[in-house]
């Protein structure tokens, strides 16, 4: 559990780090270029921000798609559709309250990740 803790909070400051250098990068940019990354990550941030604890899995994915990869239940990753180098990590639980391996609409999240940002994972 602390390890996890130590993860998530690493996580946690290389987004900060990121979105730093993300904003240092952009100035050789056109304004343009710029002003439509910012919105994509603002984007990305607002979406997340409404997502809660009791969302649905069809709430989820209205924004987010499963990234590539091996994966394991309960937990699951997700990159955003608008640039799938955003991602979070979603824990559900089954609208029976159990954990299933089968994957339902209706599943509702027991816990969110930060966004962070890594390469998207291809199959």
């Amino acid at each position: 559990m602390i390890q996890r803790t130590i993860v998530r909070a690493m996580q946690t400051a290389i987004v900060a780090g990121c979105l730093s250098s993300f904003s240092l990068a952009v100035v050789g940019q056109s304004p343009s270029e710029s002003e439509d990354a910012t919105k994509t990550i603002r984007h990305a941030l607002d979406v997340i921000a409404k997502l809660k604890v009791g969302s649905t899995r069809a709430d989820v994915e209205r924004d987010f798609e499963p990234d590539g990869g091996l994966q394991a239940l309960p937990a699951s990753r997700y990159v955003y559709k608008g640039c799938s180098f955003i991602k979070i990590e979603v824990e559900f639980r089954a609208k029976s309250g159990h954990q299933s391996m089968d994957s339902s609409p209706s599943d509702r999240v027991v816990h969110i990740s930060k966004p962070y940002l890594e390469y998207p994972i291809l199959d």
